[in-house]
This record gives C-alpha cells, sequence and structure tokens, in this order.
C-alpha cells in the first residue's frame, strides 16, 4: 500500500510539472463558476449537469497525463513500479486522485454558496458525489484504454474516445434507433446514461431501480478496470 502511495505520489510531481492538467481544470472550475451564477438552480439536474461536464474534463485530463510522459520516463516508473499491473493501476489512481478536488467543488461549491433552491439532503449529497466520482473513473478507464493503442494516430485516439463517451450518453435514443436485433450491442458501451437518469429523475424512480442504476455502472467500471489492466500487461509483454 505505501508504495502504491509513493509511486502515486511521485507519478502527480511529474504531470504537476507539466502544467497539462491547467486548462481542463480551469475551465471546469469557470463552468461551475457559471452554471452556478444565477440562482436558484435545481439539486439533481444540476448535479447532473456537472457530473456529465466532468465525465468530459476526467477524460480529458487523463488524456493530457498519458501524453505527458515520454517513453524513457514510462520505462524509469515502470522500474520503480516493480511491475506491470501496479504501474498501469497506479497511472489511473494518479489522474483519480488529481480530478478528486473537481469532484468535491462541484459538489459542495453550490451548497457553501446557496445556488439551490433548497438544501439538498444527505443522501442527494451522497449519490452526487457517487455519481462524479464514478463519472470520473469510468472516464480515466476509458481514456488508458484508448491510449493504450499501439501505432495509432493520437487523432484517432481522442476520436474514438469522444465518440465513445458521446454515445455512452445517448444510449437511449441510440435504443430507439436500432432494429432490435442490434439493441444488444449497447451493452457493450459505458453505462454513463443511466447514471444521468438516476441523477435526474431521483425523487421518482423506485429504491430497487435506483439501486440498479448506480449499482451496475460501477460494476461495468470495475469490469473495464481489470480488462484494461490485463490488455495492458499481456500488450507489454
Amino acid at each position: 500500500m505505501k508504495s502504491m502511495l509513493a509511486l502515486i505520489r511521485y507519478q502527480l510531481q511529474l504531470f504537476a510539472r507539466t502544467y497539462r492538467y491547467f486548462a481542463p481544470m480551469s475551465l471546469y472550475l469557470i463552468f461551475i463558476a457559471w452554471i452556478y451564477s444565477m440562482i436558484p438552480n435545481p439539486v439533481m439536474s444540476s448535479y447532473a449537469s456537472t457530473s456529465v461536464c466532468l465525465f468530459f474534463v476526467a477524460a480529458w485530463l487523463a488524456f493530457n497525463f498519458y501524453a505527458a510522459e515520454p517513453p524513457a520516463q514510462q520505462q524509469l516508473t515502470l522500474m520503480h513500479s516493480r511491475g506491470g499491473i501496479r504501474y498501469h493501476a497506479s497511472r489511473m489512481a494518479t489522474v483519480w486522485v488529481a480530478a478528486f478536488p473537481l469532484t468535491l467543488f462541484a459538489v459542495l461549491y453550490p451548497i457553501i454558496r446557496g445556488s439551490f433552491d433548497r438544501a439538498p439532503t444527505a443522501i442527494e449529497m451522497a449519490v452526487s458525489l457517487y455519481a462524479h466520482l464514478l463519472f470520473t473513473w469510468m472516464a480515466i478507464v476509458l481514456t488508458a484504454l484508448f491510449c493504450s493503442k499501439i501505432g495509432t494516430q493520437l487523432i484517432s485516439k481522442l476520436g474514438g474516445l469522444v465518440l465513445t463517451m458521446i454515445m455512452s450518453l445517448a444510449v437511449p435514443g441510440l435504443n430507439e434507433w436500432l432494429p432490435y436485433p442490434l439493441r444488444w450491442l449497447l451493452w457493450v458501451l459505458p453505462p454513463a446514461s443511466l447514471l444521468i437518469d438516476s441523477l435526474m429523475n431521483f425523487d421518482t424512480l423506485g429504491e430497487l431501480e435506483t439501486i440498479a442504476k448506480l449499482g451496475w455502472p460501477l460494476l461495468y467500471t470495475m469490469v473495464l478496470f481489470l480488462l484494461t489492466i490485463v490488455y495492458l500487461q499481456v500488450r507489454r509483454k
């Protein structure tokens, strides 16, 4: 555990020196300030908007992180990590730690400022925090997967990542558009739309439906994380 924390701290220091975090983080803070500049705002739909924005900002942050480390530095970090699995897991964890302050700001800023039309309940705050954290992790894992493609041009990696993220949010519309025999393909996409639906319709969803819509994205992201780690490890060999 200590070695993993040391590895994350080391990679955070390297990333901080590049200043590639500045643009995505600054723009997200500006977006939060702008969206809450007009008062009052509905609680859960506002959190849905900031979580979707964080979904893309976290991917941008992760993309900059993966692009910032030169190959020679990657080999040095890999040697210090004493294992490919720990190395790849620590890289994703590093971006998640870097993005964590954005999550706290998105959840706490409107409460402190009094930007909502009412005080959010404890369960609403917990669900909103969970959604922001999970959106961040989902974006980071997706970015790690797309950035791992050898021989692929930068624009192809970025285009594939953005397209996948947009499609994951548009699943309800795609479900209506696709022929029934092909709808099973939508299960391959990240279930980001379920998180949005659980936030937008939090007051009307039943307890079991809410648990399912919040739980499935977590399970999907965990499985995708493990598969990505395995893929990166096999590819390295």
